[in-house]
């Protein structure tokens, strides 16, 4: 799977959760009796038209469920993994972990491969709860991401120590080696080095 490249669009809102409403309105403006589903009716229903609306009252409430449900990237988070929605919450989660080492994660809502990682991501979360890991969303955080010079998602930092950046990458589902490998190498390490606003942030190969 290829990674999602910024310089096309940095945000592509979602339409799922009103498509449904909006088929449905479509099919009753075709089917010209928009005006009889607006209110409540007390005549008899033309039978050919019963199952057409009943089909469309289904896709309505279908939208409403949906809607109620929790976003892909908001799905069975572990506790060692915190949303970022700041620079300063940014910094602050760094400063506060002092030597724990701390794996950021930045993504996309629109961008395939970081939703076909997460479920990964999320796994090898639980299994080290001594990790911290903060997502930070780049359409929420686009100075953050544009000062850290961050151009491709989904892409990995290391951090151990408030400044401390260990490593940087690209990553995808299928080079989710890649991140199962930095894991195991900076758990146990102490060297650091020290990452400086604007600084370009491939510093591995993707």
């Amino acid at each position: 799977m290829v990674e999602s490249r910024l310089f096309r669009s940095t945000h592509r809102p979602f339409l799922h959760v009103n498509r449904s409403g909006i088929d449905c309105l479509t099919s009753k403006l075709k089917l010209g009796f928009a005006s009889r589903v607006c209110r409540k009716e007390s005549y008899s229903l033309d039978p050919y038209l019963l199952p057409l609306k009943l089909s469309a009252s289904l896709k309505v409430k279908a939208a409403v469920v949906e809607g109620d449900q929790p976003q892909w990237w908001e799905k069975n988070v572990p506790q060692n993994m915190i949303h970022i929605h700041s620079t300063q919450e940014f910094l602050g989660a760094l400063s506060q972990a002092e030597d724990r080492l701390v794996v950021v994660d930045f993504y996309g809502t629109w961008c395939g491969s970081c939703r076909s990682l997460f479920p990964k991501l999320c796994k090898i979360a639980e299994e080290h709860p001594e990790i911290l890991f903060l997502k930070v969303n780049f359409d929420d955080n686009k100075s953050l991401c544009k000062s850290l010079n961050i151009k491709v998602l989904p892409y990995f930092h290391f951090y151990r120590g408030p400044d401390g950046l260990l490593e940087s990458f690209s990553c995808t589902i299928a080079k989710f080696h890649k991140l199962k490998d930095a894991i195991a190498t900076h758990n146990s390490g102490s060297s650091t080095v020290t990452p400086q606003m604007g600084e370009a942030s491939e510093s591995s190969s993707r």
